[in-house]
Formats: C-alpha cells, sequence, structure tokens
C-alpha cells in the first residue's frame, strides 16, 4: 500500500472520530487525531530544532513559505507542520451546526452564534493545550483572515501562551474589485487578533487598517516570496521559438456581472477578446509551423473544447498550477488581467497583452494595473510577437511601468520577499 494510500485511510478515519470526540467534548482524544496528522515539511532544512510551528497549508501559501526557506540554512532551528485545514472546520462546523458560514463573511449574526463561538474558542483552547503538553509547538500560521473557521483561532491559541500569525496571500485586485473587496472587510468581517499580519503590497495594508480589522503596527509588508522564483527565472535563457498563452479568464469573480452593467456593444467585447486572441494565435500557428505555442489553461476553467477541434501541429494545450512554472520555456508570454502578467515581467519574458475590440475608458476600472504592452489589433498582435521572438535574450532592467506595477500588486521587484518573509517569522515567534 502506497504511503499517500494510508494516509488518505487516516484522514477519512480521523475525520470519523474527531466528529465524535468534539460532540462528547472530549479534547484531549481530539488533540490525538491532530497530533496523528501532523506532516512535516521536509522541503525546509533545520538541523537543530528549538521550535515548531503549525501551519494550516493554502495553496500559494505553502509556496511562499517553501520559498523564504529555498536556502539550506545551518542556522535554521524551526521546523514546520502542516495540519490539514480541514480538521479545524470539522471542529467549528460541529460548534456552529445549523449555521451558515462562508469566506470573508465572519462578523457575528446573532448572539446565539456569539455563545456557539465561544464554545468553540474554548474548545480549540483545550484542545491545543493538551496537544502541547505532549507535543510543544510555539506558533499557528493561517494564510488569510477572512477563512471563516480560522478567524477566531488567534485569540484561543494566544491564551495558551502562542503566536499566531497571517501570512496574507490575497493582493492582486482591479479597481473594480478593490471597491467591492474593501466593503467586504468593513461591513462583513470582524476584527482580527492575530498577533502579526504579513501582506503583500501596501495597498492591502491600507485595505486592512481603513477597514478598521487591523492596528496599522499588526501588519507589515513583505512581499509576495514565491514570486522570487519568477526573479531568479531571469538568469535562465528560455526556448527561443516558444509562445505561452495564459487563456483568458472572463468570469473572474463577479467581474462579469458588472461588465454586464455597461452597454451591449462593450460585453459583447470583453467577452469575444477571448474568441479573438485564440483564433488569431490559431491564424499564427499556421503561418508559422517552426513556433511551438502552448495554450495553458486554468482548472475548472478552461478546457480543451475552447479551442478549436483540429489544432495546428505546432499547438498544444495543457491545464496546471502553478503558473510560473510554464514561464520558464516561454520566450513569449501572452496574457491579459492575470497575475501571471507581473510574474513573466519578473521573469524577464516579453509580454504582450491582447486587447482586440475592447473600449478601455469603459472597462479601465476592471484591468489591472499594467505596464502599456498592449495590442488592439491582429496586426499588431502578430508584429509584437516577431519582434520579441527575434529579440536575443538579454537581461534587463524594468522600465518604470514595469516596476510600478510589480510593486503595487507583488511588493517584490527586487526578489527578496523570501527573505523578507524569513525575517518577519522568525522574529515574531
Amino acid at each position: 500500500m502506497s504511503k499517500k494510500r494510508i494516509n488518505e485511510i487516516i484522514l477519512n478515519f480521523s475525520e470519523i472520530l474527531l466528529k465524535v470526540f468534539v460532540k462528547f467534548n472530549l479534547s484531549y482524544l481530539s488533540s490525538l487525531v491532530l497530533f496523528i496528522n501532523l506532516r512535516r515539511v521536509k522541503k525546509i532544512y533545520s538541523p537543530n530544532i528549538k521550535k515548531r510551528i503549525i501551519i494550516l497549508a493554502k495553496s500559494g501559501g505553502l509556496e511562499d513559505i517553501l520559498s523564504a526557506y529555498k536556502n539550506p540554512d545551518d542556522n535554521n532551528d524551526i521546523a514546520y507542520y502542516i495540519l490539514p485545514r480541514f480538521l479545524i472546520k470539522i471542529i467549528f462546523n460541529k460548534f456552529l451546526k445549523n449555521e451558515i458560514f462562508q469566506d470573508y463573511s465572519t462578523n457575528d449574526a446573532s448572539e446565539n452564534i456569539t455563545n456557539k463561538k465561544k464554545a468553540y474558542k474554548l474548545f480549540i483552547k483545550k484542545t491545543f493545550l493538551k496537544l502541547n503538553k505532549f507535543w510543544k509547538f510555539d506558533a499557528l500560521i493561517s494564510f488569510n483572515p477572512f477563512y471563516y473557521a480560522e478567524n477566531d483561532l488567534p485569540e484561543p491559541i494566544k491564551d495558551i501562551g502562542k503566536k499566531f500569525l497571517i501570512l496574507h496571500k490575497e493582493s492582486v485586485h482591479s479597481p473594480a474589485e478593490q471597491e467591492t473587496i474593501f466593503k467586504t472587510y468593513r461591513d462583513q468581517n470582524k476584527k482580527n487578533l492575530a498577533n502579526k499580519v504579513a501582506v503583500y503590497c501596501e495597498y492591502e495594508k491600507k485595505f486592512l487598517t481603513d477597514s478598521n480589522l487591523f492596528e496599522s503596527n499588526q501588519l507589515e509588508v513583505v512581499g509576495c516570496a514565491r514570486s522570487d522564483y519568477s526573479y531568479e527565472m531571469r538568469q535562465e535563457k528560455p526556448i527561443e521559438n516558444k509562445i505561452v498563452y495564459f487563456m483568458i479568464e472572463t468570469d473572474r469573480n463577479n467581474m462579469s456581472d458588472e461588465i454586464k452593467k455597461l452597454d451591449k456593444e462593450s460585453v459583447d467585447n470583453w467577452f469575444n477578446l477571448a474568441d479573438f486572441t485564440i483564433k488569431y494565435l490559431i491564424e499564427y500557428a499556421y503561418k508559422h509551423p517552426d513556433i511551438d505555442i502552448l495554450f495553458k489553461g486554468k482548472w475548472g476553467v478552461h478546457s480543451l473544447e475552447d479551442l478549436p477541434k483540429n489544432l495546428p501541429q505546432n499547438c498544444s494545450f495543457e491545464l496546471g498550477n502553478p503558473g510560473h512554472k510554464f514561464l520558464k520555456d516561454a520566450k513569449v508570454v501572452i496574457c491579459f488581467n492575470s497575475t501571471i502578467l507581473f510574474e513573466a515581467i519578473l521573469a524577464n519574458r516579453e509580454v504582450v497583452i491582447p486587447n482586440f475590440g475592447i473600449d478601455r475608458l469603459k472597462v479601465d476600472k476592471f484591468i489591472f494595473k499594467s505596464p502599456n504592452k498592449f495590442v488592439s489589433s491582429k496586426e499588431t498582435f502578430f508584429e509584437m510577437i516577431n519582434k520579441n521572438l527575434s529579440n536575443p535574450y538579454k537581461i534587463k532592467d524594468f522600465s518604470v511601468d514595469e516596476k510600478e506595477c510589480v510593486d503595487y500588486y507583488l511588493g517584490n521587484s527586487d526578489g527578496n520577499a523570501g527573505a523578507r518573509l524569513k525575517k518577519f517569522i522568525e522574529k515574531n515567534i
């Protein structure tokens, strides 16, 4: 039996046991369930363990921590252990049964809910206190202050003398999304009691303070650590004839609903943009059979059905994350309204942003702050691709607008966010 299968069995059995133990308020047995599900992060080198940190792992957040410790350090005395987030959700849902919750809505809707959360926090306190008696730990890390089951964790964890850190991993939003998100922060959530919170950029810090959810001294801007990988990619020469198109998302969050409030022409053009980009790239592929074009889709958003049935032989389709993995070989990156734009800039890849038929004045607030890499016609699209493919690879400095955009969203135009994150964690535990 494989190790993966064994872990799956343990998790399934743990879920059953934990529900029973919580039901009968058995905090010691619950702590044992948590303990047997802790998994050491072996990719982080720690030869002399003095401190242990539990992380409620989440995609993106874990990659940030791994980036912070990518270089072996004989002085590192911190070991990291993953605790599956769903176990915390099980405990929460047992105490808040018959209540409906969602992320980014952590306010207590009634006194009854407040009382149920008090019981939940008391059980968490008892469970982690008992865990600490036979397995000492120093801190807990979450990756978002708005996860409904984790929002109330800081108080009981701090009550037992441990630190609670949040490495907030969200920051890339269009101006329209920023408006909506700020209102959500302010109106649907309550103050968070985490010891310290690391954020990617200055505007996210401002959002979190202006919404009265955090005090300014709780927050520190460190940058997006996992984007260090893209910065380091600058030293790697891409494949000269490789184009990667990161396929457009037409309904990012509530964007499509907001766009529908515009005139019909704007709506049609917005959604036609994705179709035109595919059509033009297929045409380009037929004209240039020596150029390889990868259509990179996103899980749950794109599929092979989004492309013509009979693709040219020099075209291929892939799904997968993380996106920066596909940057390595790309001489030219084509994208629109995607975080991969900033990763591509960091990686020193040539970027082209399709803008076919879109009235920028009408939809500008739905588009990320971007460098001027937009092309609005098929002819200029092809010309830009040809020019970028023909340019010999050379590591160049960021332009003023490239640096401004990268720092605005990722806070990491120097490629040192991982080092800042490592320092942040170590000084705050």
